[in-house]
């Protein structure tokens, strides 16, 4: 596969053990892909095309993601796909435990949406009097705060 040359399609899981990226199959193709880093080869996820910013959930199990102007989740065990809310211009996820936090219109407060769907609510507010126009990829510390 070739690899996507965004900072953001490229993200290893919080176990060390995968890394996930957005790349073009042999079809031309761009879709999620994962490694386990002990091998050699990359596999494609079906249902991921045209897929971009990916982000892992805290137990390396399931991957969030933004195609199609909405966002996604994959269960790389079962491989069931969930969409979650609509993102028209993403501007990153995070997934904490049990909630996905994340700029889904490029501007405007970071939002949150239960990693099971649901209402989308504010979570940071934008001072626009200190200049402030949105916040944008939200990220957790490895405590999970």
């Amino acid at each position: 596969p070739r690899f996507s040359t965004a900072s953001l399609d490229f993200v290893i899981s919080p176990d060390g053990r995968t890394v996930a990226f957005v790349g073009t199959d042999s079809a031309g193709r761009a879709r999620l892909m994962v490694r386990d880093l002990s091998r050699d080869n990359a596999r494609p996820l079906p249902g991921t095309e045209g897929a971009s910013q990916p982000f892992w959930s805290p137990d390396s199990r399931a991957l969030g993601f933004f195609a199609s102007g909405k966002l996604l989740t994959l269960n790389l065990s079962t491989g069931a796909l969930e969409t979650l809310c609509d993102a028209s211009l993403p501007r990153g996820g995070a997934w904490g435990k049990g909630f996905i936090v994340l700029q889904p219109h490029s501007l405007g407060p970071l939002m949150k949406i239960s990693e099971r769907g649901g209402e989308i609510t504010a979570v940071t507010v934008v001072d626009s009097a200190a200049g402030e126009s949105g916040h944008r990829f939200p990220c957790f510390l490895p405590d999970g705060r």
